[in-house]
């Protein structure tokens, strides 16, 4: 029993371990890029079961399907997909490199106008961060919307195509 008040006693009186800032930093980025990528995944995915939908529309009615020819969203859904990637990796890029230049050189600026000098770049900086993040979460509403779009109309045509299973039944659901 003594031993095990002794341990407890000695974790209590250390302080926990802090890892080091870089680690931090280099956490933070990766927490960011999977969020983002997570996004990108989401709508790559809904968007290959649109597509499967499509396909199946295809093969129950022949070659009367509605949606086979719309080659419109295949490019939409393409370069929204590019668009989502460059952001979604640009944006935590820019916050790891704002962090890893600002606390470099934190310690470096020794007079009043170096550090004021650092503040205006890091606010410009900050600024260049913040735009990235909007765009990107513009066009994840936008995407959002295309999907929407895409839903619409594979449940119309999986309705006159006499198509009902649970995915269409869901579609439904969704919409309504």
């Amino acid at each position: 029993m003594s031993n095990a008040l002794e341990v407890e006693v000695l974790l209590n009186t250390y302080p926990p371990y802090s890892p080091p800032s870089q680690l931090r930093l280099v956490a933070e980025s990766i927490w960011l890029f999977s969020i983002h990528w997570a996004d990108l995944l989401l709508f790559l995915s809904i968007g290959a079961v649109l597509r499967h939908r499509e396909t199946i529309i295809h093969a129950t009615t022949g070659e009367k399907g509605a949606c086979r020819g719309n080659r419109v969203l295949t490019v939409a859904y393409s370069a929204l997909s590019i668009i989502i990637f460059v952001l979604g990796t640009a944006g935590p890029a820019v916050n790891l490199d704002t962090k890893r230049r600002y606390t470099a050189f934190e310690h470096d600026a020794n007079t009043s106008a170096e550090k004021a000098e650092l503040k205006v770049w890091l606010d410009q900086r900050w600024g260049i961060n913040a735009t990235i993040d909007d765009m990107f979460g513009s066009f994840v509403v936008l995407s959002a919307v295309g999907v929407v779009i895409s839903t619409i109309l594979l449940w119309r045509a999986g309705c006159a195509a006499g198509i009902r299973d649970k995915v269409f039944t869901t579609l439904r659901t969704v919409i309504q």
